[in-house]
């Protein structure tokens, strides 16, 4: 076969293929990535709405459910702008504390763990529960 110019780098190989018009792998890496970022370059909104579209996807697929009740939890946005997804419903852990507290029974690591999470105390619960009631 006669020597080929790589479209590449222009220098002058000898083509293992006669459809072969890259000198290198390292040149077919270079050629690659120039013709994606310039994809990228050319087509902005088109990779914003694959982004968004892609996120919308993900937060559909992670639809948590609440262990006490069954019902779906609501995610929210937190400030730095993730996406955080409530394992339970706070009235579903007031109630929880509340009947276990009503019973007699102690709390639970866990239960003592969520409380100081919502920043209250078991007397709280307990009022704000025997008012519902």
């Amino acid at each position: 076969m006669s020597m080929k110019i790589c479209r590449e780098c222009g220098k002058e190989f000898e083509p293992a293929d006669y459809r072969q018009t890259i000198c290198s792998d390292v040149c077919r890496k270079i050629r690659n990535r120039r013709k994606q970022y310039d994809w990228i370059a050319a087509n902005p909104e088109k990779i914003k709405m694959k982004s968004k579209a892609d996120s919308l996807i993900h937060s559909q697929k992670c639809i948590i459910i609440c262990s006490i009740c069954g019902a779906p939890v609501d995610s929210y946005i937190n400030w730095d702008g993730r996406i955080c997804r409530r394992r339970l419903h706070e009235s579903c852990i007031m109630k929880d504390i509340a009947e276990t507290a009503l019973k007699g029974d102690k709390l639970s690591e866990l239960q003592k763990s969520r409380l100081r999470n919502l920043g209250t105390t078991k007397e709280e619960v307990l009022k704000e529960y025997r008012n519902e009631i």
